[in-house]
Parts: C-alpha cells; sequence; structure tokens
C-alpha cells in the first residue's frame, strides 16, 4: 500500500498544458516537477512562502501605480505597462501568467517577474533565468513578437537583474519542456539533484523526498 503523506493534497494541475512553474521547478530539482505532475501532491506551504505571496502582490501592486519597485537604470523609455497577464502556446502546449509586460517606446516587449527572495549575488537564479525563457517563448507566439531580454526583481535586496534570452536558452527551454512531458508521459522517476538533497529546509516535498533515499 503507498505511503500517505497527509499534509500533502493532491492537486488540480492541468494534465494537458505544462506551465513555467513547471519548468522552473524542473531546473530546481526534477522531483519536484515529479511530485506536482506525476504523483499530483502539493506542496506543504510554510509561512514564509505564504509571506512571500503577500510580498509578491504588494510590489505587483506598487507597479501598478506607478511606484516603481525596478532598481535597474532601463536604457529604454518605458511607454506600457501590464499586469498579470494570460499566455498560452498550442505549440509548446504551456499556459502561465506573466507578472508584468513592459513595452518600450521603441516597441519592445519585456517580461518581467518579481521574486520574494535575495538575488545570487546580484545575478539571476538558474530556475527563475528558465521560467523567465519560458513565459518570453509564451509572449512571442501570442504577441507575434521576437523577445531579446527580461527581467527578474529580486525583492529582499531590491536587486533587478536583466537576462538576455539568446537563440540557444530559448531552444535549450523548449528541450526541457520536451524532457517534462516525457517524464510525465512515462511515469519515470527522475533522479533528485545532490544539491537539493543535501539542503531540504524549505522544501515542500521534503518528508516524500526523504523517503527516496
Amino acid at each position: 500500500m503507498p505511503k500517505e503523506y497527509p499534509y500533502s493534497r493532491a492537486t488540480d494541475v492541468d494534465e494537458d498544458y505544462l506551465t513555467p512553474t513547471d519548468v522552473k521547478q524542473y531546473m530546481f530539482c526534477p522531483l519536484v516537477t515529479y511530485f506536482t505532475r506525476v504523483l499530483r501532491l502539493r506542496p506543504i506551504m510554510g509561512s514564509q512562502q505564504e509571506e512571500a505571496k503577500k510580498s509578491h502582490n504588494r510590489l505587483t501592486g506598487l507597479e501598478r501605480r506607478r511606484e516603481s519597485v525596478l532598481k535597474v537604470k532601463l536604457p529604454f523609455g518605458v511607454m506600457q505597462k501590464e499586469f498579470d497577464i494570460p499566455l498560452y502556446s498550442e505549440r509548446l502546449r504551456v499556459l502561465g501568467r506573466l507578472d508584468m509586460l513592459v513595452v518600450t517606446d521603441e516597441g519592445e516587449h519585456i517580461p518581467v517577474e518579481f521574486k520574494d527572495m535575495t538575488s545570487h549575488r546580484g545575478q539571476v537564479l538558474l530556475d527563475h533565468k528558465y521560467q523567465l525563457v519560458c513565459l518570453a517563448l509564451l509572449l512571442e507566439d501570442v504577441n507575434r513578437v521576437i523577445v531579446r531580454r527580461g527581467l527578474a526583481h529580486y525583492m529582499n535586496d531590491e536587486t533587478t537583474v536583466q537576462v538576455l534570452l539568446t537563440h540557444s536558452l530559448k531552444r535549450r527551454t523548449e528541450h526541457i519542456i520536451s524532457a517534462i512531458k516525457q517524464m510525465v508521459e512515462s511515469g519515470e522517476r527522475p533522479s533528485p539533484r545532490p544539491q537539493c538533497r543535501r539542503t531540504l529546509v524549505g522544501c515542500g516535498f521534503a518528508d516524500q523526498c526523504r523517503d527516496l533515499v
């Protein structure tokens, strides 16, 4: 009889579509995506994660009132801002929501994601980078534009990081999406990232992961 985890409920994830969060979680640790997509478990959220959601909503609200929280000196004029934008790509079978879209005075589309975390010494975290690339791919398919860069704003250290979205980075992200789909279809359990196994504190699937040791 399979072990039950009383504090992890089944998710209501859409089985037909992936999300940019799936890509982010896969890059953080493939087991997280396995737990959510194959076993359909919901992570246990701690108080810090709940507070992160509140901070995220607060900062998005500041942008809505045009009190900019973006710290980087943007080399362009901002013509338009849109918030909480639903995105969908039939080509990729991926759907998601973008925190903010900046349209420059030259018509460039720049996706922006807010993170209630600290940047990696002023740089974007790897999993956040690929989440941003995935959102850029959706934006390209929806708006029929080429997205060349994105922004990740880290709230804890008030750092805004610009990410150049190269062709090779986009293709790599598409390969990751394909790998996730293959995992979901096969049900095969991936190996955890060694660094994740050593630091399970704060992981919503810590109990399940420990049982795999």
